[in-house]
């Protein structure tokens, strides 16, 4: 049986045997030689994290896709979709965007695995520690100063960093409600290591399972 497991935003944590996607801009500037990412990098038009990302997209396959726009693959034809902390970096209207490309290319009966920071929990940190400040940074916010530079160079940092910034944060009945709008079925909330799906091959199911990340886990069926 040949399955089709998809892995949505996967950054630089690929899963093997998965198809990995990513719609980084990164993406497409890693298809032009080195030496002139080497020189956008010494003007300092690229940051540290986007050399070091482009030169390990040399290395390893990652595919271009939006998935608020499309999925390039065929509908019904993927047993299992996974995204880890990527959802959060999409406007409301954009994830409900992305699911509808989720549930097209999803098969009957195929899964849908999310992880996303869990917004319940930074509040109960903010409600021991009474630290605003504290609690904005952590939630992980877009804001302009990340992106502050030159006019040209805050062009080209925009095109790289799209999905920086967190968009839209979710507790547990939230994320629920979002899939269960968006037509998912045995919506359910679970731990991490565990799931509910099947033939997920080699995925780490402890992925971001640390204090810092504070992540919340579902899944859900088409």
């Amino acid at each position: 049986m040949n399955l089709i497991n998809v892995n949505i935003g996967c950054g630089s944590r690929l899963v093997k045997g998965y198809v990995n996607f990513d719609n980084s801009f990164s993406i497409k500037l890693s298809k032009l030689p080195l030496f002139f990412i080497g020189a956008l990098y010494t003007l300092k038009i690229l940051s540290i994290q986007h050399y070091d990302y482009i030169k390990f997209l040399k290395k390893n396959t990652v595919n271009f896709c939006d998935a608020r726009v499309r999925i390039p693959l065929n509908t019904e034809t993927v047993d299992n979709i996974y995204s880890s902390h990527t959802f959060e970096h999409l406007r409301y209207h954009d994830g409900d965007m992305f699911l509808e490309e989720c549930y097209r290319t999803l098969k009957i009966g195929g899964g849908i695995r999310l992880i996303v920071p869990n917004l319940r929990l930074k509040i109960e940190d903010y409600n021991k520690l009474k630290d605003a400040d504290d609690f904005f940074l952590k939630l992980g916010l877009f804001h302009e100063s990340h992106a502050k530079s030159s006019k040209f160079k805050e062009y080209i940092r925009n095109l790289l960093s799209d999905g920086i910034g967190h968009k839209h944060m979710y507790d547990e009945d939230s994320i629920k409600k979002k899939l269960i709008k968006n037509r998912f079925k045995n919506v359910t909330i679970v731990k991490a290591g565990e799931t509910v799906l099947k033939n997920l091959g080699e995925l780490n199911l402890y992925e971001r399972n640390d204090i810092e990340s504070k992540s919340l886990y579902v899944e859900a069926y088409k």
